[in-house]
């Protein structure tokens, strides 16, 4: 068996830690990675329906504003009515807009003008169904910066893959002698193209798996009335 492959035939992220080329980009490729996972499994504690999370509401990203909404207002919960306290009153529209449009809710103006106030409904099966549904679409972009994080480590791969056939036009080209000017002159071999690229697949399909087996836990526990 390849020692840098082991069971099923899979790569051994060891070989590329203090790799040369690949080292920093695996690096950068796993901080991404675990920075979605990270951000998911946050975000899912924010989609209950028996007990409410702030995070059901400050955990929305503003349409056509920057930053969450709990970056914007400070956040209170009794029962199951929102207070919503606006610093900015020039964000008020956006960010009733955003809960109206992402969560289905009505929010009604508070006694002062910088006050939203958004009840949440009963936890009823309507209620659970509508949540599952949005905890749904909201981790698609979990698995968006995964792929979009795969995409970037690989394109070093199409830099290198280029390098070499470049390379090897050169010395074909040559009548005689000169240099070599083949896959050592970019300090990777094409073993190692082939691997590094099996390697990036083989987590992002991992991770991927790994969110999907999260959400069904959540989506579980929504329908159980666990949460």
């Amino acid at each position: 068996m390849n020692k840098n492959k082991g069971s099923g035939g899979k790569v051994n992220p060891n070989m590329f830690l203090n790799h040369e080329v690949f080292g920093k980009i695996l690096k950068d490729y796993d901080k991404k990675v675990d920075n979605a996972i990270s951000r998911l499994e946050d975000d899912l504690l924010a989609f209950q329906v028996t007990k409410i999370n702030p995070g059901y509401l400050g955990n929305l990203m503003i349409i056509g504003g920057a930053g969450r909404v709990s970056d914007c207002a400070s956040i209170s919960l009794e029962n199951r009515t929102f207070t919503l306290t606006v610093h900015d009153k020039g964000s008020i529209s956006k960010i009733t807009k955003t809960i109206e449009q992402e969560r289905k809710l009505v929010v009604s103006q508070g006694n002062e003008k910088n006050l939203l106030k958004i009840t949440i409904p009963d936890p009823t099966e309507e209620r659970r169904l509508q949540v599952i549904k949005e905890m749904r679409e909201s981790s698609k972009k979990y698995i968006d910066q995964i792929n979009n994080a795969r995409s970037e480590a690989l394109k070093v791969c199409d830099q290198l893959e280029k390098a070499q056939k470049d390379n090897k036009k050169k010395k074909d080209n040559k009548k005689k002698g000169g240099d070599d000017e083949g896959s050592s002159a970019i300090g990777v071999s094409e073993d190692e193209i082939k691997m590094f690229r099996s390697l990036i697949d083989q987590n992002k399909d991992e991770k991927i798996r790994k969110i999907e087996s999260l959400v069904e836990k959540q989506e579980g526990d929504i329908k159980s009335g666990k949460k």
